[in-house]
């Protein structure tokens, strides 16, 4: 009887537990204590909050008793999903040294009524007060430039909001419901910021005016809309976010000024109208894939004195001036003797692309480089290229023919992929491996010789080539692979030739 009770006893005391006073470090420098009595959570130090995982903030196991919390100064973040989840916080002071508040860290405090964000913040991350359901007042201070994806969707106050553009503070923070076709937008004279994703979608859109005060447009933010045809970005603009005109198909032409430093990941991916493109002598970064699909393009310029990057020899290409790789071609580039190595994607879905001399200067050419160059009808690679990287002339439909010189040791995972039009391929003596689906669906290969140094190939290499009647394998052992090479009727139909004395292995 005695050990029932003092288990009964120990049970009631549990909820006692989980809501006693804690303390502890959330930060190099920043600290937390948490009162029950009042429910308060304050944070104390100099420096920023750490980032948390929901499950794993050190006040998760009593995030909903947190009916206050307390940011004093000193506080220079508030880190990402630091205070979601408390549905039952109604109060949040928020010291003045604060300059950014995380991505999701306020999200689904639906007890949250009123935010009142201090001068010092510039920033508001993605879903920062995101279904914070009850949160009907919002104040946001002119120093605030950036607020991120859904910052606060769902929210009283954004859903009281009318129907159109919907300012955050001095920012753009997104349009509310649907666009009509044929819709010209004027910013208001004053706006700091256009918001992530505050036009996504918005294909009604066909003009745009941002006025001078805009310094900063989030990534996103012009998304899918297909029906812009030109944008005219302000002189106090100083990056462009990433994928910021992602899908603006309709884009004809885009004037980017001096002061724009940065061009983010995917900026201008998929504006497959765009014919020309200057970069000025300010910009010192350009992202991944930032013009990737524009297969439009016939003029790229890069000003005189960019430090960063050149246009050589009026080249119609994008150089990175200290490694003599090209980034960027088009449909009239002409790749100058200096360069070294064709990057990545570098003339991806440029299907007005016919022809290419690569100089012997180069050396490498990387992945996707000629991606789906469906209108390239021949190739010559010279003796100085090393490698050829994953997928670099996949999907080049009207490649009739491709030398592959001596100086080749490896062809990467589906290099020459549905490349259809070609009738045949020799692979040099020097090349050691050749990677997985390099020539599968080769539709219209007849014969293909091997050299005799491969000592891997690929699974499913030559998959999908049909029309095989000749295999010259020069090696006198069989390559390695885990994987069948060609498609199963080719094993029936195809004479496959190999060194004298080696047909039994």
């Amino acid at each position: 009887m005695k050990k029932h009770f003092f288990l009964l006893f120990l049970l009631a005391l549990l909820p006692m537990l989980a809501m006693a006073d804690g303390s502890g470090s959330c930060g190099e420098n920043v600290t937390y204590t948490y009162t029950e009595a009042n429910h308060t959570l304050t944070i104390k130090g100099s420096g920023a909050m750490s980032d948390y995982v929901y499950d794993t903030t050190p006040w998760y196991n009593y995030r909903e008793q947190i009916t206050t919390v307390m940011i004093d100064d000193g506080v220079t973040s508030i880190g990402d999903v630091a205070f979601a989840y408390c549905s039952g916080l109604t109060s949040i002071t928020i010291g003045n040294s604060v300059t950014s508040i995380g991505d999701a860290a306020f999200r689904d405090c639906s007890g949250l009524t009123s935010i009142d964000i201090p001068n010092s913040v510039t920033s508001i991350g993605d879903f920062a007060f995101y279904n914070c359901s009850g949160l009907t007042s919002v104040t946001i201070p002119n120093s605030v430039t950036s607020i991120g994806n859904y910052a606060f969707d769902n929210t009283a106050w954004y859903n009281n909001q009318p129907d159109g553009l919907v300012y955050a503070g001095k920012v753009v923070y997104k349009y509310k419901g649907k666009m009509p076709d044929n819709t010209e937008i004027v910013i208001e004279n004053g706006t700091l910021g256009i918001a992530v994703s505050a036009f996504d979608g918005c294909s009604g859109l066909t003009s745009i005016t941002i006025p001078n005060s805009v310094t900063s447009i989030g990534g996103r933010a012009f998304q899918g809309c297909s029906g812009l045809t030109s944008v005219t970005i302000p002189n106090s603009m100083t990056s462009i976010g990433k994928e910021a005109f992602f899908g603006c198909s309709g884009l004809t032409s885009i004037d980017i000024p001096n002061s724009v430093t940065s061009i983010g990941d995917l900026a201008f991916y998929g504006c497959s109208g765009l014919t020309s493109v200057v970069i000025p002598n300010s910009v010192t970064s350009i992202g991944r894939l930032a013009f990737y699909g524009c297969s439009g393009l016939t003029s790229v310029i890069v000003e005189n004195g960019n430090n960063k990057y050149d246009s050589r020899n009026n080249c119609n290409a994008i150089i990175e001036t200290a490694t003599n790789e090209l980034i960027l071609g088009c449909s009239t580039t002409v790749i100058p003797n200096s360069v070294t190595s064709i990057g990545s994607n570098a003339f991806q879905n440029c299907s007005g692309l016919t022809s290419i001399d690569i100089p012997n200067s180069v050396t490498s050419i990387g992945d996707n480089a000629f991606y789906n160059c469906s209108g390239l009808t021949s190739v010559i690679i010279p003796n100085s290229v090393t490698s050829i990287g994953y997928g670099a002339f996949s999907g080049c439909s009207g490649l009739t023919s491709v030398t592959i010189p001596n100086s080749v040791t490896s062809i990467g995972n589906s290099a020459f992929s549905g490349c259809s039009g070609l009738t045949s391929v020799t692979i040099p003596n020097n090349v050691t491996a050749i990677g997985n689906n390099a020539f599968q669906n080769c539709s219209g290969l007849t014969s293909v010789t091997i050299g005799n140094s491969v000592t891997s190939i690929g699974g499913y290499a030559f998959s999908g080539c049909e029309k095989l009647t000749t295999v010259n394998a020069m090696m006198t052992n069989p390559p390695e692979s885990k994987y069948a090479l060609f498609g199963y009727n080719i094993y029936q139909t195809a004479a496959l030739y190999v060194p004298v004395g080696c047909k039994d292995i």
